[in-house]
């Protein structure tokens, strides 16, 4: 940007070399931002009433297009005053009828340097009012819009509409109210992306409804004040990506409004926020503040009783420790991501009945500092908390709402929280249809209460795997599960379990492979496995255990091992041999390190079915030297011992 762009030189003579440069071409680098164009060559003064001033520059396309909404039988003189208030052009255009206006490529409005001019629009009928103003592209093949409106006054008492008014105007920076605006009603998009607009000031807008997207883009705004708000509806995105923004208030009664979705997203410098005190009709506040990563602690208004929608609220708010959150919101429903990847928030509290939550998930994930977690007492309706706190490294104790019965998943909400030592289930979760991973990598678990009744549930597998603490001892399934198909690796890694209950029956289980391998397991329950065959390699790894007895167990694989070093307790194994198929694995059985004594390998040699091309692995266990293979090999069998 050159200085002549935006203060006018006074002679047509060149500059003196001795002031500006030559080697710039006369013009010296300035900021634009901090320029103010030159008040003495044109008409000075405010505006009148019913009356709107632009300051504009013919740099640029050197074109300027809008239209000027009167009231009815009103039609609006325009008039553009070039260099010494001379006038350059004079229409009176009709309601909503564009005016457009090009300068000659090159020229300038009235000789060379001078670039900038004014445009007055006021009413041309006597009695009749400016009621809306609006720019628009200039009416050519390839629309260029407008760049070059720099400064506007609005001395317009009965306006009504300022939507899209300087929206895409990037040349502008300063916006003026010379009277009340009780009439307007719209101000949706009024500088949308005007991305050189550093600050504004409204008085009272007591009929304003809308302000949706208002200063959306405006990447260089870092002050908006607002009289009052009494009848606004909506300020989504009003503030979207305003990334200089450093903070907001808001008037203190907000009666009316209902959406504040996207209201603050992505102001990358925000930190301090005043938000209303009352907002009775708020019904969406998500995205409001996501990717706000400066912000350090937000106090959310204490009552919003008709509050739904908290979706992605603070989203990535990487520098939010605390959050003030509502102490009565009855009416949320949805709460997926709201907290998400909040890296450094400590704590967080529900208020404390959510009749209508429906949606947990990824509500804390990745919150890595989250140290206390205080969910509803009652939440019936919620559905999902799938990856609820995730990565929440630091989280010691959570206890889950005492009503879940519509939940259909806790798919590793609990995944990767190191700190972890005590987890509390409501007694019933009938609906939930996978647990999967729900624990993974809970390193320090004490204590997990499940529920007793979770009869819809088809898979556990990886539930608490490579929870490796030894703290952990006891386990106790639900009594019923009528539906489990997976239990891989349920229990695998965790070294210091000495009891597992598994459920009563398990009528569909179809693998149960490295279910657990604690070889301080001492206990597991009977259990009725259904008449298919169940994938079972590597069941357990296992010392302490005597009886490996599941006589319903139909295997297509299965492994059992002990301890190399410190020997194994198990001497018998009792399962459906006969129908057992071994799957299409050339090796489905393996039983190593076992105190099996000859006798009990002849007896499950005896036991096993004819097949073809099956391997028994029988290595080092008791009486693996002295057994005798031929009784399985007769069956096709190749023995390893």
């Amino acid at each position: 940007m050159s200085i002549r762009q935006y203060i006018q030189v006074k002679s047509i003579a060149l500059p003196d070399p001795a002031t500006y440069c030559p080697g710039f071409g006369y013009d010296l680098p300035v900021d634009p931002n901090i320029l103010q164009p030159d008040p003495t060559w044109y008409p000075t003064g405010d505006p009148v009433a019913d009356e709107i001033i632009l300051t504009c520059s013919d740099g640029g396309d050197r074109r300027i297009a809008f239209y000027t909404t009167m009231d009815t039988g009103g039609s609006s003189l325009v008039q553009v005053y070039g260099v010494g208030g001379i006038l350059i052009d004079s229409q009176t255009k009709a309601t909503n009828a564009t005016y457009s206006f090009r300068f000659p490529d090159g020229g300038g409005v009235a000789g060379i340097g001078q670039t900038s001019f004014i445009v007055r629009i006021t009413s041309a009928t006597s009695g009749k009012h400016i009621t809306g103003f609006r720019t628009t592209t200039f009416p050519v093949s390839n629309p260029i819009a407008n760049w070059q409106i720099l400064y506007a006054k609005f001395n317009t008492p009965n306006i009504t509409s300022l939507t899209n008014a300087f929206a895409g105007i990037d040349a502008l920076q300063g916006i003026q109210f010379f009277s009340s605006l009780n009439y307007l009603t719209l101000a949706d998009k009024i500088c949308y992306n005007c991305t050189a607009l550093k600050s504004i000031e409204f008085p009272d807008l007591p009929a304003c409804t809308t302000f949706s997207s208002a200063f959306y883009g405006c990447s260089f705004l870092t002050s908006c004040k607002f009289g009052t708000l009494p009848a606004v509806t909506t300020m989504a995105s009003v503030f979207y990506q305003c990334i200089a923004l450093p903070s907001q208030a808001f008037p203190s009664d907000m009666p009316n409004v209902t959406d504040m979705s996207a209201m603050m997203s992505n102001c990358t410098v925000l930190k301090i926020i005043t938000l209303p005190l009352t907002m009775a009709k708020l019904n969406t506040v998500s995205n409001m503040f996501n990717f706000c990563v400066s912000i350090p602690y937000i106090k959310m208004t204490a009552s919003l009783p008709l509050l739904q929608q908290a979706q992605s609220t603070f989203y990535a708010c990487k520098g939010l420790i605390a959050i003030d959150f509502c102490t009565s919101c009855p009416a949320l429903m949805n709460a997926m991501n709201m907290c998400y990847g909040c890296q450094v928030l400590k704590s967080f509290t529900f208020p404390a009945t959510q009749s209508y939550l429906t949606n947990l998930s990824y509500t804390f994930g990745w919150c890595y500092s989250l140290a206390t977690l205080t969910l509803p007492i009652n939440a019936p309706e919620v559905t999902t908390i799938y990856q609820m706190c995730a990565n929440c490294y630091v989280l010691t104790s959570c206890t889950l709402p005492v009503a879940l019965t519509k939940v259909t998943t806790i798919y590793q909400a609990f995944e990767y929280c190191y700190e972890l030592t005590t987890v509390r289930y409501p007694a019933i979760m009938d609906a939930c249809l996978t647990a999967y991973a729900t624990h993974f990598y809970n390193n320090n678990l004490v204590n997990i209460t499940l529920p007793t009744s979770m009869n819809a549930c088809t898979t556990i597998a990886q539930f608490c795997q490579a929870s490796s603490s030894s703290s952990l001892k006891i386990i106790v399934m639900p009594a019923s599960m009528n539906a489990l198909t997976l239990a891989t690796a349920a229990f695998s890694g965790n070294t210091g379990i000495t009891s597992i209950t598994l459920p009563n029956a398990l009528p569909v289980i179809t693998d149960i492979t490295s279910f657990c391998n604690s070889l301080l397991l001492s206990y597991i329950s009977a259990c009725t496995f259904p008449a298919t065959q169940v994938a079972a390699s590597s069941f357990i790894y296992d010392r302490l255990i005597a009886s490996f007895n599941f006589p319903t167990l139909r295997c297509s694989s299965l492994s059992i091992y002990g301890a190399p070093v410190l020997g194994n307790l198990v001497t018998s194994i009792n399962i459906d041999w006969a129908n057992s198929l071994w799957g299409a694995n050339a090796n489905p059985l393996s039983l190593q390190y076992l105190n099996l004594s000859a006798t009990e390998i002849n007896r499950i040699f005896t036991a096993l079915p004819t097949v073809t091309g099956k391997t028994v692995n029988v290595q080092y266990c008791t009486g693996a030297a002295t057994c005798t293979p031929s009784i399985a090999t007769a069956k096709g069998w190749t023995v390893v011992k």
